[in-house]
């Protein structure tokens, strides 16, 4: 596989992929930053917003009982895509135009097959922890195809952020995320319950996740999905070691619920996320600047390490400056904060 680039652009479109040879100069990053953050700002306010509404709405029991299915098939996201997705992200910006449809469709096949199969072994581990057939089942299995679906997201983010056009994530996820919060309200306000209410955000999430795929085929390029199998498994290979990272910030971010919604209750699971998922937006600050950051020094490490040095410890530093006023606010005031927001 050949991963050298050139700075010249081919002049010859293949659905226009030729955007994604140029160089991505250091300017693109603080140009991505505050893209990403702007976008991370509008939907975790929205986000903030939905899950106080349905805090409210479901009270502690039906609440607990909503973030441990999100909770619990969040679990199998890693096995979705085995790392490469980040993989992908990292080897675009150094591909000539050529080679990227099928980069892309090999990501996007494995990606396939593997939902599948975590699809199967998701329905069949919840039925095991919550009985097939009952609401609660049926539940987590909505939640399940959500969670399934999102994982897209990941894939056309990644290639996004590695042809630097950062925009058409922002702007097509910003629209996704807009739906969503739509239909909570509306939901809420019509009182359809939690398992309408899963099901409408279901739908939702195919229609976007069909709009950007549509997306990349007419405006960038189209995915071949690849039938070379020694192609397919060094994609595989590559993704493996970035796996390891998804499944233990998987572990993580959610272990945690599903032990408590299992062994204590789903009233101390709602009451316990309620609380957790105060901070959990605040992530945004670091997935936007990271997010920026790294197709950058992907392209660019190996011929010029000392800007990609600069920018990645300007990086840091911004981050610091960001995070320790925060973390020093929220930990002080959290009661008041917490009293505020939930005080029944």
């Amino acid at each position: 596989m050949d991963h050298t680039s050139t700075n010249q652009p081919s002049g010859e479109e293949i659905s226009q992929p030729s955007a994604s040879h140029q160089r991505i100069e250091s300017s693109s990053v603080l140009r991505n930053s505050v893209l990403l953050f702007g976008f991370h700002v509008f939907t975790k306010s929205m986000a903030f917003v939905s899950f106080i509404l349905l805090a409210k709405y479901l009270g502690t029991q039906l609440f607990g009982v909503y973030n441990y299915s999100f909770a619990l098939t969040a679990l199998f996201i890693p096995l979705c895509d085995l790392g490469m997705d980040t993989y992908l992200m990292r080897e675009v910006p150094r591909l000539h135009p050529d080679e990227i449809p099928k980069q892309l469709g090999a990501v996007l096949a494995w990606k396939g097959m593997l939902t599948f199969l975590v699809f199967i072994l998701m329905s069949v581990t919840t039925g095991i922890l919550d009985n097939f057939g009952t609401d609660r089942f049926y539940m987590v299995v909505l939640a399940g195809l959500i969670t399934l679906l999102r994982t897209y997201w990941t894939t056309f983010a990644s290639f996004f952020r590695a042809i630097n056009s950062v925009g058409y994530e922002t702007g097509m996820l910003s629209l996704a995320r807009m739906a969503e919060f739509v239909v909570v309200v509306v939901s809420i306000s019509m009182d359809i319950g939690l398992l309408a209410l899963l099901a409408v955000m279901t739908i939702v999430n195919i229609v976007f996740v069909s709009l950007t795929h549509v997306l990349v085929r007419a405006r960038f390029t189209r995915p071949v999905l690849v039938q070379d199998f020694r192609h397919m498994l060094a994609m595989l290979r590559g993704g493996l070691p970035f796996a390891l990272a998804t499944i233990f910030s998987a572990i993580y971010f959610n272990f945690d619920t599903v032990l408590i919604s299992k062994y204590i209750g789903d009233d101390s699971a709602g009451i316990y996320r309620a609380a957790y998922n105060l901070l959990f937006p605040l992530t945004m600050f670091g997935l936007a600047i990271t997010g920026a950051v790294f197709p950058f020094a992907s392209q660019n490490y190996s011929r010029n390490r000392t800007e990609v040095e600069d920018v990645v410890r300007r990086s840091v530093i911004q981050l610091l400056m960001i995070a320790l006023p925060i973390a020093l606010t929220t930990t002080f005031l959290s009661r008041e904060i917490v009293q505020f927001l939930f005080s029944p």
